[in-house]
């Protein structure tokens, strides 16, 4: 058996495979022989015919297929071995001669990256700064938590609080869609996005006990179906008009919010947590600049077309099951959209790609930079998970399952790639590297203390 390969550009190995004649007649002959065990002939036993009988009784053709099993099974595998090739997936027979046999096989291979530099990128970013501006909105925004409605003995304004029996009426059919319901609206003044539905405007100038019937007609679009389309009366009951309590920004504020003595001690936490956010989102952006970089700046990122073909596929099944999610199905939002589901996948096929990059370059940075996640890390971020779905047994058998774990893995290691290459971006990786042989030089000394 002759093996030569050609690499081709799409991370495929062209591979052909040469069988002498004496090799070829032996295989085409066992082909025969488990075409006469399945098919009983007059006179042999069970795979005992000969060759020219076979032959002549089911083709040249029939026998080749059967012995196609064969070269897949056995003379692809020693072929891959001998041409030292790893396929990334199954291959493809693409052409096949059998006088003499030669075979042309085509062999996905893994995906190839090679980055650039990425160590020498550096980007622009912002200094944090938080002004007394928006120290003071936060301030507000968490007293607003903390106002209290006090009842009063007058007519209710805008910004009052009015506990309302309510009752519904569609008045072209008579029926009763709701009857003395109890509910509290916080009186506010309409703008031009508000919603059809309006007894703000109705309750505004009401006083305890009065009592009000008012119409309102909602169009045929009315995203509330009892409405949609009708003329509803409202019977409206007032039984209390509470009026806002402000909260005074000082010590007593800070003393509720939480362990702080002082107003000031508040503001300062305020600012920290505002620098904080800005310093969160500065540094999603960088991440996303720098990732862009990084795929624009390397030297080759390549995929076999298996690869593309499955993330397509995982594309559309996530589609699919996100619809479902929604009520909706994926055939029938294309036949909406009068697509064909091959049209659609053409279509996701960029994206896919897009992807399949930034995918490739951060697994590459990975193994450049020698991240791990090891046990522990794993073990803490599936049970954060499992409580944040409100740690259900649904949710630990999915966490906690072999593919749960790899994809909890994955997304840790994403998660530390994603802040190395931010380090990298700020010039802070040097620094990072120092701070951590100093800590395991630290661990090292205290272990030989221990011993001795």
């Amino acid at each position: 058996m002759k093996v030569t390969t050609k690499t081709l550009d799409n991370c495929e190995v062209l591979m052909t495979v040469e069988i002498d004649d004496r090799q070829r007649d032996e295989i085409l002959k066992k082909a025969a022989r488990r075409i006469a065990r399945e098919v009983r002939i007059p006179g042999f036993r069970p795979g005992k015919a000969p060759y020219r009988l076979i032959l002549n009784r089911f083709g040249e053709e029939a026998i080749q297929e059967e012995a196609m099993d064969h070269l897949t099974q056995t003379i692809y595998k020693r072929a891959i071995k001998e041409a030292e090739v790893e396929p990334y997936a199954p291959a493809t027979m693409e052409e096949i001669e059998w006088n003499p046999l030669v075979m042309q096989i085509k062999v996905p291979t893994d995906p190839v990256t090679e980055l650039g530099d990425y160590g020498a990128m550096r980007l622009e970013t912002e200094a944090v700064e938080v002004s007394d501006d928006e120290v003071a909105r936060q301030l507000e925004q968490l007293a607003e938590r903390y106002i209290t409605f006090e009842p009063v003995e007058r007519a209710a304004q805008w910004g009052d609080m009015v506990s309302i029996t309510i009752s519904e009426k569609d008045i072209a059919s008579g029926d009763m869609l709701d009857e003395d319901r109890e509910m509290e609206i916080t009186l506010a003044e309409r703008d031009d996005d508000a919603p059809e539905l309006d007894l703000h405007t109705p309750l505004t100038g009401m006083s305890e006990d009065e009592e009000k019937t008012f119409t309102q007609t909602f169009s045929e679009t009315y995203p509330e179906k009892k409405y949609a389309g009708k003329e509803i009366e409202f019977h409206v009951l007032v039984t209390a008009v509470k009026a806002k309590e402000e909260v005074e920004l000082d010590d007593d504020l800070a003393t509720m919010v939480g362990d702080f003595d002082t107003l000031d001690e508040l503001k300062e936490k305020l600012r920290e947590d505002i620098a904080e956010q800005k310093q969160y989102e500065i540094d999603g952006g960088l991440i996303e600049e720098a990732m862009e970089k990084l795929v624009a700046e390397a030297k080759t990122i390549k995929w076999p077309s298996a690869m593309e073909e499955d993330e397509l596929d995982n594309a559309i099944k996530n589609q699919e099951f996100k619809l479902e999610q929604s009520g909706l199905n994926l055939k029938a939002m294309l036949s909406a959209e009068q697509k064909t589901l091959e049209e659609y996948r053409e279509e996701t096929r960029e994206k896919v790609r897009e992807n399949l990059k930034y995918s490739l370059a951060l697994s590459k940075l990975v193994e450049l930079e020698g991240l791990t996640v090891d046990g522990d890390e794993i073990a803490q971020q599936v049970e954060w998970m499992i409580a944040m779905s409100g740690g259900s047994q649904e949710a630990r058998d999915a966490y906690t399952s072999s593919e749960g774990a790899r994809v909890v893995a994955n997304n840790i290691l994403t998660d530390k790639a994603r802040r190395r290459l931010l380090a990298i971006v700020k010039g802070e990786a040097e620094e990072e590297a120092d701070e951590a042989e100093a800590e395991e030089a630290v661990v090292e000394e205290e272990a030989v203390v221990e011993e001795e």
